[in-house]
């Protein structure tokens, strides 16, 4: 009789780290996902296109000569800085890490 018994909580045992791994591959699955929206393109490319839009519209009000071109200013600025900043990021992790 224990034996059967040893055998049932063996097929719990399992059925639990299976349920467990399914849990982590999920949440590792969302993690990679959200790490690939944070270092998208598309990503800073909407941040600079919404901070294009505010500044434009702010400055228009205002009446601010060539107002189109200043809000390019910060937008085009906000991207490159993204863009240095994945480099200078892959770079230390490069320098750091991988020897």
């Amino acid at each position: 009789m224990p034996d059967i018994l040893s055998k049932i909580e063996g097929v719990k045992t399992l059925n639990s780290l299976k349920h467990k791994l399914k849990v982590i591959e999920d949440q590792n699955r969302r993690e990679d996902e959200d790490l690939a929206w944070n270092n998208s393109f598309v990503k800073n490319l909407v941040i600079a296109s919404l901070i294009y839009i505010f500044l434009w519209f702010s400055l228009s009000l205002n009446r601010f000569p060539h107002s189109w071109l200043a809000a390019l200013v910060p937008a085009l600025g906000y991207l490159l800085i993204n863009r240095l900043l994945n480099f200078v990021q892959r770079f230390w992790y490069w320098n750091n890490y991988k020897k």
